[in-house]
């Protein structure tokens, strides 16, 4: 008898518990469930990308590409430069030249909105001063740094963002009879090679996936850019790195420092939201929100380094190439 009475017990808590459950309906405004998203960067005397997206509600948790949006790079001295494409949200504008004394901004009409981005000069980044690597033990990761030459005031505030370009000699068990275009000639498609030229080697190659960004006062100072484990192919023959340097500004940085930590602490309770992203882009008219930072980059540096695993447990210094 007592045990019957404990199973009612326990199916009565049962029911309870489950008939409380209700499924939550988030009510988002228009404005807050439509947001402007914007990634990407203007570039002086270089190509420049945007990938431009509506954001969604919490039931799709996706990006819409805006693909008819009117992208136009604007500046100060009433000189403007169109972007090109749209297709699946990316806008592309050439090679254009940013004057050091003039302040440039993106318009970006959707609809019948207008975004603008915050007026800005392009900011030059500091020259490079060194590129090396250090390994404290041959069981210990590979970090390459990277230093700056000091800024003229040495209680000024460096911000800087670095990408890098890394290739690594490959051997295979096979030998190649074909390569992929010549850089001689600049000649395309697959090249037959002759018996002479086969050969089992071969490099691969891999960009950064993300930017690196750095606040320092007065110079970067043996910053890591990146690390390589010690176990890793790239090690085991020869590694190549190009790193390249652009200067930011305090609002961008916090931007960064803002969303990685967003992405690294997703769904803690003390996480910040998307929306609450630091952002200097804003609709002029109406009340439609926009997130991401568009960055106007001036004169980029960059440096070169290359090594020979020879010795896996302490590779020798780097060669500058």
């Amino acid at each position: 008898m007592r045990n019957r009475y404990m199973v009612i017990y326990l199916l009565s808590l049962l029911f309870f518990a489950t008939s409380c459950v209700e499924e939550f309906e988030a009510e988002i405004p228009e404005e807050e469930e439509n947001v402007l998203v914007v990634e990407g960067n203007i570039l002086s005397n270089s190509s420049s990308t945007l990938y431009i997206s509506h954001s969604s509600s919490f039931k799709r948790m996706n990006q819409h590409p805006i693909e008819n949006a009117k992208v136009t790079l604007m500046g100060s001295d009433g000189e403007k430069e169109d972007f090109g494409g749209g297709f699946n949200g990316q806008y592309r504008l050439g090679r254009v030249q940013l004057k050091s004394d003039v302040e440039y901004w993106l318009e970006i009409k959707v609809g019948k909105y207008t975004y603008e981005s915050e007026h800005q000069k392009p900011l030059d980044a500091p020259q490079i001063d060194t590129l090396k690597y250090q390994q404290v033990r041959a069981d210990k990761k590979v970090e390459i740094l990277v230093s700056t030459v000091p800024s003229a005031n040495a209680d000024e505030m460096v911000y800087t963002s670095w990408d890098f370009l890394e290739a690594w000699e490959i051997h295979t068990p096979n030998c190649a009879e074909y390569e992929w275009g010549c850089w001689d000639t600049g000649e395309t498609g697959y090249i037959k090679l002759n018996k002479t030229q086969f050969t089992n080697v071969g490099w691969k190659t891999q960009n950064s996936l993300s930017s690196v960004t750095f606040s320092s006062k007065g110079k970067v100072q043996n910053e890591v850019v990146h690390t390589i484990d010690h176990t890793d192919d790239r090690l085991q023959t020869c590694y190549f790195i190009r790193v390249k340097n652009s200067a930011i500004s305090r609002a961008e940085y916090e931007y960064y420092a803002t969303r990685n930590q967003l992405s690294s602490n997703m769904g803690g309770l003390f996480s910040p939201m998307p929306a609450e992203l630091p952002t200097n882009i804003r609709c002029i008219n109406g009340s439609m929100k926009a997130v991401g930072f568009v960055g106007i980059r001036g004169k980029v540096n960059e440096a070169s380094a290359a090594f020979e695993a020879s010795d896996p447990g302490t590779p020798p210094a780097p060669s500058y190439v």
